[in-house]
C-alpha cells in the first residue's frame, strides 16, 4: 500500500508537470472566492457597523453578556448571507476543478479552462454542485462532532475536579481526565477522518458520468469506498506535512495542486479497481 501511495504521488507530479501554471491559476481562483467574502465582511463592517457572527463573538469574547438579540441577529444574517454567497461561488468551482484534475489523469491537456466554470452555466449543474458539496460538508461536520463529543465531555468533566478548593487527589483526577479527553478527541478526529472518506469519491464519479445526481454520486461513493476508507484516509494524512508548510501561503500554490492531482489519481485508481464504468468521452471533456 505504501508503494502504491508513493507511485500515485509520483504520477501526480508528472501529470502536473506541464499544467502547473493552470493548476496555480485554479488555486488562486479558490483563494479569491474566500478572500472576496472576507473583504465583503470588512466593507459591511465599516459601512454598516455589522460584523459576521464569528467576528462579533471574538470582539465581545470578554463581555458576552452584552451580546443582546438586536446585536446577534444582524451578525447572524450577515454570516448566513456570506455563507450562501460563498457556497454559490465556491461549490460549482470546486466541482469543475475536480473534473479538470480527473480529466488530466486520462492524459488530457485541458487547454480549455472555461470548462472549469461549466457548472455555472445551467441551473441543473449549478444546484447539483451546491447540493453535493453542501451534503458532504454537513455529513462531515456531523460525524466529526459526534466522534469528538466523548473527548470534549471528558475534558469538561475533568474541570469539575478543580472547582472550589481541590485536593491533591482532585488535581490528579483532573489531569488524568484531561489526558484521556485529549486522547479521545484525537482518536475521534482520526476515526471521523477515516469514516468520512466514504464521500470523497462523489465529485470524481460525476466527472466520470455527468448523468449522475448528487445523491446518486454520494451513494455510489459510499459503496465504492467500502474496504478502502482507511487506506484512502492514510493516503490523505500523508499530506499533513505539506499542509503545515502552507501556513506560509506561498507553498500553498504548490501544495493544493499536488493534493488535488493526487486525490484525482487515487479516485481513478479506486474506480478502476471497483470496475466503475466511465461514460464515453467523459474523461476527455473540453
Amino acid at each position: 500500500m505504501k508503494y502504491l501511495n508513493e507511485r500515485i504521488r509520483r504520477n501526480a507530479r508528472a501529470m502536473l508537470r506541464k499544467n502547473w501554471s493552470k493548476a496555480v491559476m485554479l488555486t488562486i481562483a479558490v483563494m479569491a472566492v474566500l478572500l472576496l467574502t472576507a473583504l465583503l465582511e470588512s466593507v459591511l463592517a465599516s459601512v454598516l457597523n455589522v460584523y459576521g457572527l464569528a467576528s462579533m463573538l471574538y470582539l465581545y469574547r470578554g463581555h458576552l453578556s452584552m451580546l443582546f438579540p438586536e446585536r446577534i441577529l444582524p451578525s447572524l444574517l450577515l454570516s448566513v448571507g456570506l455563507g450562501l454567497l460563498q457556497m454559490a461561488l465556491l461549490y460549482p468551482l470546486l466541482l469543475g476543478i475536480s473534473e479538470w484534475y480527473f480529466n488530466l489523469t486520462y492524459g488530457g491537456t485541458e487547454d480549455n479552462m472555461r470548462d472549469v466554470f461549466r457548472h455555472f452555466r445551467t441551473g441543473r449543474d449549478f444546484f447539483r454542485a451546491v447540493w453535493l458539496y453542501f451534503n458532504i460538508a454537513v455529513r462531515r461536520a456531523f460525524y466529526f462532532t459526534i466522534m469528538q463529543l466523548p473527548g470534549v465531555v471528558m475534558i469538561l468533566l475533568s474541570t469539575l475536579f478543580t472547582q472550589g478548593n481541590p485536593s491533591s487527589l482532585d488535581r490528579i483526577m483532573s489531569i488524568m481526565g484531561l489526558a484521556i479527553g485529549v486522547c479521545l478527541v484525537a482518536l475521534g478526529f482520526i476515526t471521523a477522518g477515516i469514516f468520512t472518506r466514504r464521500y470523497s469519491l462523489a465529485p470524481y464519479l460525476i466527472a466520470g458520468d455527468d448523468r449522475l445526481t448528487a445523491g446518486q454520486a454520494l451513494r455510489l461513493s459510499v459503496q465504492a469506498t467500502k474496504g478502502f476508507k482507511t487506506s484512502y484516509a492514510w493516503f490523505q494524512f500523508g499530506f499533513i506535512g505539506w499542509a503545515l508548510l502552507s501556513v506560509f501561503m506561498l507553498p500553498l500554490l504548490y501544495t493544493l495542486p499536488y493534493i488535488w492531482g493526487s486525490n484525482a489519481l487515487y479516485a481513478r485508481t479506486l474506480m478502476e479497481v471497483r470496475h466503475i464504468p466511465i461514460c464515453a468521452g467523459a474523461a476527455a471533456k473540453g
